[in-house]
């Protein structure tokens, strides 16, 4: 044994000095590359202030404006982490002072007077931003910095203010007497409990144009805000919660984003935006959030011809986004947001808004590269969007109908008499189940090549997703999956449906998933959610021969419905690659 460990020993001590001398190897390597950089106290003053810009907090991000929401009224200290950066060294502490740059942060005029001083003091003759919150602890204090601040507005380039009426404007704009020849952007928001919008009833065509009044006179309400104090201002970026500038007012005419969030007092017609939009020739971004009126327009509507626009968002009723839209007339976007409350309850207008909505949709298909796309269809909402969040993914587009009164596609009888009832469609009626079935298929066409697609369907019906014409011989589909959807078979992998009822669904499922056998692609997945039963009914078990798998899973009341909808059913279809 000894001698066997006398031999073995000298290999295994050869083993680990090679290995020491591999790792000493590449020590020396990473060694001479370390020396090889600049001590930090030597990098060249330039380098020094551009690492202390990207580690020195938000600056002025926080006041940056986005086109889809107001900034937040929240209050923070921009300059807190370059504080603890001119505190490391001396050197450090001479190169912050120096830069003016580093100081031209978001002004919050909370700030102690001091310190607010101080940093008018520091940006030396740099454009700054102010943000001035009456709604705080000590608006006694904002005020006085905001009269301190006075002398420095020849260089405002940025005002964000919030208070609780619309009288703080003209306790403001009254303190401005000197021109503003560098502000360009301008948000003001009033505080107000956010407004409730019922349900409302149904009423006649003759019942509401009584109802609706063109008169455009305006009462004297409290949203309007006084004529800014310098006309002669620039202003690109304007954004107002809860209060407007009258749509006359010069302030409107070099914008280039313009955002309008919940007005709370008489909201201006839809003739009246059109003709302030028209004289604005530079408008990229337009949001407008329940600022239009409920109803239609009776007066007749010029076109509204928007060329340099790229981000639209819409959000309101229905009636009067759409005629809106009709009477648009824009580029495709990069941005496209679009969320109507209450059902369209016209065939005509419903194919309107699809004509309008296609080719933005199909714009963005051929300049971007979507990886997925989520499209919900409950009987409360319609929602279709990329899965990805708007905030890190832009461009990004979301089209949301509200009220959609159902969705149905279902099986039919080529000499079956419904097929005709499509075609002889009375609007009146509201639109047709087969009609939103059109309606999807074409925004989804532009998106076929994406490598995933899902959609939920949630209704208060109880019906299969097919639609599918039926042979006289065999009474099984003999149309393919391109006369429903613009996908094949193949990238139909699994079916969700819930609480299935009759057998006239479990006959149409039956067709459909035998339709998929004798094209040789029976359907991988078969999956039944329900949350009134705790086991599988013995209609749905006999469908286990036509498909890959079953199975039943029991869910908690929710899910994608909504409150009121737990009486819904809802199918679910997923494509993938």
């Amino acid at each position: 044994m000894d001698i066997q460990r006398q031999v073995q020993l000298p290999e295994v001590y050869k083993a680990l000095i090679a290995e020491r001398d591999s790792l000493l190897a590449k020590a020396r390597v990473i060694a001479e590359k370390c020396n090889g950089l600049a001590p930090i106290s030597k990098l060249m003053p330039e380098i020094m202030l551009r690492i202390f810009a990207l580690n020195s907090g938000p600056l002025n991000k926080e006041m940056d404006h986005g086109t889809t929401d107001l900034p937040n009224q929240r209050s923070i200290d921009p300059t807190k982490d370059l504080r603890i950066i001119s505190q490391v060294c001396q050197h450090w502490r001479v190169l912050a002072l120096r830069s003016p740059t580093l100081w031209n942060v978001a002004l919050d005029c909370n700030l102690p007077p001091q310190w607010m001083a101080e940093l008018l003091r520091r940006s030396q003759s740099i454009p700054f931003k102010m943000r001035v919150d009456l709604l705080n602890r000590q608006p006694a204090r904002t005020m006085a910095n905001f009269r301190s601040s006075l002398p420095e507005f020849h260089r405002l380039e940025g005002l964000t203010a919030f208070a609780d009426d619309s009288s703080f404007a003209e306790i403001l704009f009254k303190l401005i007497k000197r021109p503003l020849p560098m502000l360009r952007m301008l948000v003001l928001t009033i505080n107000y409990e956010p407004a409730t919008y019922p349900e409302e009833e149904d009423i006649s065509d003759h019942e509401y144009e009584s109802s609706v009044s063109d008169d455009p006179a305006y009462d004297e309400d409290e949203c309007f805000l006084p004529e800014f104090p310098d006309e002669s201002c620039k202003i690109l970026t304007l954004a107002t919660r809860g209060c407007l500038f009258r749509l006359d007012s010069p302030i409107y005419q070099n914008l280039t984003d313009l955002s309008v969030f919940e007005i709370t007092g008489k909201i201006p017609l839809l003739s009246e935006w059109i003709s302030c939009l028209q004289k604005i020739e530079n408008l990229t971004s337009l949001v407008l959030v329940h600022a239009m009126p409920k109803h239609r327009s009776m007066l007749h509507m010029p076109q509204l011809s928007l060329p340099h626009l790229t981000d639209l968002r819409l959000v309101g009723h229905s009636a009067s986004c759409c005629q809106f839209l009709d009477q648009l007339a824009i580029n495709p976007l990069r941005s496209f947001d679009i969320r109507f409350r209450h059902a369209i309850h016209s065939k005509a207008e419903m194919m309107k808004l699809v004509d309008v909505i296609i080719p933005h949709l199909d714009h963005q298909a051929k300049t971007n590269s979507f990886d997925s796309l989520k499209i919900i269809f409950t009987n409360s909402h319609f929602e279709f969007t990329n899965t990805e969040s708007p905030k890190k993914f832009k461009p990004y587009f979301r089209v949301h109908l509200s009220s959609v009164e159902g969705f149905r596609l279902r099986v039919s009888n080529a000499s079956d008499s419904d097929s005709g009832d499509i075609d002889n469609y009375d609007d009146a009626q509201g639109p047709s189940h087969f009609m939103m079935n059109q309606v999807l298929i074409a925004l989804m066409t532009p998106f076929v090549p994406i490598k995933s697609i899902q959609i939920d369907y949630e209704t208060t019906l109880c019906d299969i997703g097919i639609h599918l014409p039926m042979s006289h011989k065999t009474g099984t589909p003999a149309a393919t999956m391109q006369q429903l959807f613009p996908v094949s078979p193949d990238q139909l992998r699994s079916l969700t449906m819930s609480s299935m009822g009759g057998n006239l669904e479990i006959d149409m499922l039956k067709a459909y998933l035998m339709w998929r056998i004798e094209l040789g692609k029976p359907l991988e997945h078969l999956r039944f959610t329900s949350h009134r039963l705790n086991r599988l009914p013995d209609h749905c078990e006999q469908l286990r021969q036509y498909c890959g798998t079953l199975t039943w899973e029991k869910r908690a009341v929710g899910g994608y419905m909504t409150a009121g909808d737990s009486d819904g059913d809802m199918v679910s279809m997923i494509w993938g690659s």
